[in-house]
């Protein structure tokens, strides 16, 4: 993407807009031609795009340093095009920052762990990989208690955006010209609650480690990481036991506090890993709905 329409795209700006940004010193037409190499603009109206972009002349155009992946974006769509665009600009150039902010401070990780998962071929593989990824960050089976700092260790980087009602989340990897991964990115909604955030960030790390075999679905695999990486089976069950009928709601509210989900993802946990059924599990699902 070119460096201008990359810039203007995470600022939420149009064409039109930025003209107007730059008190129509060119048109929406001439910027077009700038982002598509069809003419330059002249030393004056360069500095004009870079000060309303908040950045430096030579910004606009350095080559990127880092090549961007999106590994994964639930209810995309849902999306317009035009939100689609500003959301992976906006990511796209955070994440281009962070990778040489670390260059600079020397911070460097190794992304072995990405390699270790195998491409998986069932829900329950999602469920083993989850375990393999604790493993691999020595976590323990205990309850992760702030997960942005488990993730951000690893140089996950986390970011929180306002958008729209259909985002939910994006993944995404920053790798260098020799294809080695510097940095990934994790991002979730800004207006939802924390346990929401929880699982939308451990959804969107299962799309970067993750490679569902064909025929898998990619959003159920991710979703069964997400229960998995949060809330571990053999953790789980002795919480709460092998199997059960029968649910307190006072129960739930327990593991809501400790593990930092929602009753429905609990629930959801209970019936994949069958310590409930599914009859118990709609049933439940039902009376939270009555309850709001």
């Amino acid at each position: 993407m070119n460096r201008i329409k990359q810039m203007r795209l995470a600022r939420g700006l149009s064409l039109d807009d930025l003209a107007q940004e730059m008190g129509r010193l060119v048109t929406k037409q001439a910027l077009s031609k700038y982002e598509n190499g069809l003419s330059n603009p002249s030393p004056t109206v360069a500095r004009r795009i870079a000060d309303v972009l908040g950045v430096k002349t030579i910004h606009l155009w350095s080559p990127p340093s880092v090549l961007i992946e999106f590994a994964g974006y639930r209810s995309r769509s849902k999306l317009g095009k035009k939100e689609q665009q500003k959301i992976e600009a906006l990511v796209g150039k955070i994440l281009e920052e962070r990778c040489r902010l670390q260059e600079r401070l020397g911070i460097n990780d190794s992304f072995e762990w990405m390699d270790t998962i195998p491409a998986v071929q069932n829900l329950d593989e999602a469920e083993s990989a989850a375990m393999k990824m604790r493993d691999n960050w020595n976590l323990g089976t205990d309850a992760i208690s702030v997960l942005t700092s488990v993730l951000e260790h690893r140089l996950v980087h986390v970011m929180e955006f306002e958008t729209g009602k259909e985002f939910d989340g994006i993944s995404a990897v920053g790798k260098n010209e020799s294809g080695n991964v510097l940095a990934a990115a994790v991002t979730t909604k800004k207006s939802i609650s924390g346990d929401r955030q929880r699982m939308n960030l451990a959804h969107e790390l299962g799309h970067i480690v993750l490679k569902p075999k064909t025929g898998i679905d990619a959003e159920a695999a991710a979703f069964r990481f997400a229960g998995a990486f949060l809330l571990p089976a053999e953790t789980l069950r002795k919480e709460i036991g092998e199997r059960r009928t029968n649910l307190q709601l006072m129960e739930l509210f327990a593991l809501k506090k400790k593990f930092g989900i929602s009753l429905q993802a609990i629930l959801r946990r209970l019936c994949d890993l069958e310590i409930i059924p599914s009859t118990t599990f709609r049933a439940w699902m039902i009376d939270l709905g009555k309850r709001g």
